[in-house]
């Protein structure tokens, strides 16, 4: 087991479990990166010189940021897919951050969602295991949440050139259909929770 970790939080890996959470030595918090492969027995792993926040970037691994050394530059962006190794991740824009990441079957193509400090949230895509990241297409404007159910994707997003909200569906992460959230359709069902549709038990209006 783990304890005197604060801030926890999990997700699966593999076949085990990645979790990020917050020690402390002292009085001083660091964050520290886990792996299991049973959810009770974990092993730390070292974290890269100069890493100042991680974050878990969704089921595909954890996120990393860096501080440059030049306080002018960008701050640099490390991405691991196994809690143990960590490379580079190029994203594109003035992107810093990605979450949400998910893996699409069968082609391992990586979904995320990336960030920077003022702007929208854009759908972005990567074929090489996050190295590098490119805009996605399909969904251009404001995207919310992104999940994998079977061999299908589900993203809450604006719909292109508006502040419409609406759930979408893709298979291959490129061309997306809109859902009618107001049907009962048990395959869409499902997913309403998990992306944040629901409001206590109502569905919210998108």
């Amino acid at each position: 087991g783990v304890s005197g970790l604060q801030d926890a939080h999990v997700e699966p890996l593999g076949g085990g479990f990645l979790m990020v959470a917050r020690a402390f030595v002292g009085n001083t918090p660091h964050d520290v990166v886990l792996t299991s492969g049973d959810g009770a027995s974990w092993t730390s792993h070292p974290l890269p010189a100069g890493v100042t926040d991680v974050q878990l970037a969704g089921a595909a691994g954890a996120l990393a940021t860096k501080p440059s050394a030049d306080a002018t530059a960008p701050v640099a962006t490390l991405l691991s897919l196994d809690g143990v190794t960590w490379n580079p991740a190029t994203l594109p824009g003035n992107n810093t951050l990605v979450s949400q990441i998910v893996r699409l079957a069968p082609s391992g193509t990586l979904l995320g969602i990336a960030h920077d400090e003022t702007g929208p949230a854009n759908l972005v895509t990567s074929s090489d295991d996050g190295a590098s990241w490119q805009f996605g297409s399909g969904l251009t404007d404001q995207v919310y949440s992104l999940i994998t159910i079977g061999q299908s994707v589900f993203a809450v997003a604006n719909v292109p050139g508006t502040s419409t909200v609406a759930l979408w569906q893709s298979v291959d992460g490129s061309d997306w259909t809109r859902l009618d959230v107001t049907t009962a359709d048990a395959t869409i069902a499902p997913v309403y929770d998990r992306l944040g549709l629901f409001e206590g038990s109502v569905l919210k209006a998108v």
